[in-house]
């Protein structure tokens, strides 16, 4: 016998949810807003991203969230950190050294899990 799928089905209007993973070669990213530089092709299709100087990088996304998403950047560095600031729209995240949470830290590659939802809703009987 095949394999059934469980669980019980949606009974009403609820948004659509989005997981997205992608990663992020620090050292492509370019300065240049809107270009897909440094992106695997899953974040291209997903995203824009910019070098903002020094350790900063920007991600814009192509459609908005809406609302806030969840963003798990994992730095792909030994001692690898970063602040975090997300929006709707994107976010931006600085490198910065795990130890003492100061040093920034440029370039570093990241792998990064987005859960979030649309105002589309998915509707089942």
């Amino acid at each position: 016998m095949g394999a059934q799928l469980g669980g019980y089905p949606v009974m009403g209007a609820q948004p659509a949810p989005y997981l997205v993973n992608f990663r992020i070669d620090g050292s492509e990213v370019a300065s240049a807003a809107g270009t897909t530089d440094g992106l695997d092709v899953r974040g291209a299709a997903f995203c824009t991203v910019s070098d903002g100087g020094g350790n900063d990088i920007t991600v814009v996304f192509n459609r908005a969230f809406s609302s806030k998403p969840y963003v798990v950047p994992v730095a792909e560095f030994a001692n690898g950190a970063c602040t975090l600031t997300v929006s709707k729209t994107g976010f931006v995240l600085a490198g910065l050294e795990r130890d003492d949470n100061t040093t920034g830290l440029p370039n570093i590659d990241w792998s990064i899990s987005i859960t979030g939802y649309t105002e589309a809703f998915a509707v089942s009987n």
